[in-house]
């Protein structure tokens, strides 16, 4: 058996998501044109942004590395928290996956625009 993280309670009034999270495009930010909401469409989301800026030159192959690290991390933070809750997520759960996300995407855009 080994030793499980569990992320802590966020404090009240806390809200993980930027302005414009959930609406379509997420703001003006043409990054996110298309993105969805839910946790695993937007790791695949997520993917295909971090190939596509691969691919044509936008970011370096170590922000690439770096960018797929942190997905893959999320994707298996994902997975122990589903197993830990009978399979699905309980929304302080959804969140963090989310604000991972969030941190993710800014990274990833600011990367593209540096």
């Amino acid at each position: 058996e080994g030793y499980y993280y569990a992320p802590p309670p966020p404090p009240p009034g806390y809200n993980p998501r930027p302005p414009g999270y959930g609406g379509p495009g997420y703001g003006s930010n043409p990054f996110w044109n298309g993105a969805p909401t839910g946790v695993n469409q937007r790791i695949d989301f997520m993917q295909d942004r971090i190939t596509s800026a691969y691919r044509y030159g936008r970011i370096s192959p170590r922000q690439s590395a770096d960018a797929n690290r942190e997905l893959n991390f999320i994707r298996s933070e994902d997975q122990r928290l589903r197993y830990q809750s009978g399979g699905h997520l309980r929304p302080e759960d959804r969140d963090y996956l989310q604000g991972r996300l969030d941190n993710l995407g800014q990274r990833l855009n600011w990367f593209q625009q540096g």
